[in-house]
């Protein structure tokens, strides 16, 4: 038998977890949805790149609709990633 969680899943849910927008197939409504129960500190863009998505013009409009989410959409576009490989892209020289 497995050992009870020590705290409830919404805990896990906004601290152990990293969520990915390429899966929103560039709609912002998503995105937006998805900040409702999910802090913007556990979203971070694109890393397998939005396959759906083929048109370059439909990835920059949603990049830029997220920017419009001000430092909400910065952190979801490059302040996570750090975040994502726990540190690892401070150490990687270009």
């Amino acid at each position: 038998m497995a050992a009870p969680a020590e705290r409830d899943f919404d805990y896990y849910l906004r601290n152990n977890f990293m969520f990915d927008t390429a899966g929103f197939c560039g709609a912002i409504g998503s995105v937006k949805t998805a900040l409702v129960e999910i802090p913007a500190e556990r979203l971070v863009f694109a890393t397998d790149y939005p396959q759906e998505i083929r048109g370059r013009e439909i990835v920059r409009d949603f990049v830029n609709d997220i920017r419009k989410l001000g430092p909400v959409g910065e952190t979801i576009l490059s302040g996570n990633v750090d975040v994502l490989l726990k540190g690892r892209n401070a150490r990687c020289t270009a």
